[in-house]
């Protein structure tokens, strides 16, 4: 009876490993596609979807031409995409841009203290030079304390959208007590407590109207694609009560279809963890001391970078003429899909995807080093 026992034992435990052999990829750890855009050239055949994916951490995830497949439904029936529609994923250089807009706290506790403040720039700049060497990126500075206001710093010839960085390194380095902020003449240290709450809205507000600026400037065009990134920095909590957490958390809930929030808090009797989590839904990190920010800030960079190199666009020329069409791309491995339906009616035949060598019919523009953005006070 013993062996019997013993035999069904091993049994069973061989057909768990079996079982666990056979899962399947992403069963697990599901596989999300997010749709961004999606778009059918009225003048040819071209369509399109631009599309993130990530995977059940909700981090960025790799997607090659080789994991994905494009179908058409018309008129009820599946057609796979034929080898002379040219489908492909292409970049998205020219139609996208990226904001990380720091929003570092100014008051006496951190300003008074030489040496977290000389560590705070040296994280910030590091920061930077790390999102800058990323395509299609952009930096901008706020500066906040106790005031009413947060500001954008804005240097004495009036820019304050960075691409360039050795002009971020410049501003940064002059942050200094006593230091003009802008032409207007705001001071840094001008007041020793903290207006927490509003410093997330300024964030908030900058990033939204570099969308616009950005299509102002032709950085993107009209219908292009703008991640906005706002990380916020501080050792306190709000003392100033301009503003509520509520009002804070409206803000950012308004707007995070397009604005990513990020925390980080530096070790004080003051920090508040459950408050920086609320205001950084995307992702909350804690630095113990001065020394530990460079690394906190690096994180988030690094989340930055994958996040800009994470959005595509798979773009294909249809061969279909007439009606309406269900384009669908799916994931193989995870059956996970996007689908977008267009009218094929009235389309050409001068359909020209792939003529121009890995990026398509993507825009090469080179994009300017700086530009003013035109706030002053937030």
């Amino acid at each position: 009876m013993k062996n019997l026992y013993f035999a069904l034992v091993v049994l069973a435990l061989a057909g768990c490993e079996l079982f666990e052999k056979e899962v399947k990829p992403f069963e697990k750890c599901p596989l999300t596609l997010t749709q961004r855009g999606a778009y059918s050239n009225a003048n040819n055949q071209e369509v399109g979807v631009v599309f993130e994916a990530f995977d059940c951490n909700n981090e960025p995830f790799t997607i090659t031409n080789a994991d994905i497949t494009g179908y058409e439904t018309v008129g009820g029936e599946q057609k796979p995409l034929r080898s002379e529609t040219k489908a492909a994923l292409y970049s998205i250089k020219g139609t996208f841009a990226a904001s990380a807009i720091l929003v570092l706290d100014t008051s006496g506790s951190i300003t008074q203290d030489a040496t977290v403040f000389n560590q705070l720039k040296s994280a910030a700049k590091a920061f930077a030079q790390k999102v800058l060497a990323s395509e299609s990126q952009y930096v901008s500075i706020i500066v906040f304390d106790g005031r009413q206001y947060a500001f954008l710093v804005t240097t004495a010839t009036g820019r304050n959208v960075f691409k360039n960085y050795s002009e971020v390194a410049t501003v940064i380095d002059g942050l200094v007590c006593g230091a003009n902020i802008n032409p207007q003449g705001d001071k840094l240290c001008a007041d020793s407590s903290t207006n927490l709450y509003n410093a997330i809205i300024a964030g908030a507000q900058v990033s939204q109207s570099l969308k616009s600026y950005f299509i102002q400037q032709a950085v993107i065009p009209s219908n292009g694609i703008y991640r906005g990134n706002v990380i916020l920095f501080t050792d306190g909590t709000d003392e100033a009560n301009y503003v509520t957490l509520e009002q804070a958390k409206n803000v950012i809930s308004q707007t995070s279809s397009e604005t990513n929030y990020y925390t980080i808090g530096l070790a004080s009797s003051d920090i508040n963890s459950s408050v920086l989590k609320q205001l950084g839904p995307d992702g909350y990190f804690a630095a113990e001391s001065g020394s530990m920010l460079a690394a906190e800030f690096d994180k988030v960079a690094v989340k930055l970078n994958k996040l800009a190199n994470n959005i595509k666009k798979f773009a294909y020329c249809t061969a279909t003429r007439n009606g309406t069409v269900t384009f669908e791309l799916i994931h193989n491995s995870s059956n996970e899909k996007i689908s977008y339906m267009f009218n094929a009616n009235n389309k050409g035949t001068g359909c020209p995807l792939g003529t121009t060598p890995a990026n398509g019919r993507i825009s090469e523009k080179v994009l300017p080093d700086s530009f003013n953005l035109p706030i002053t006070q937030l």
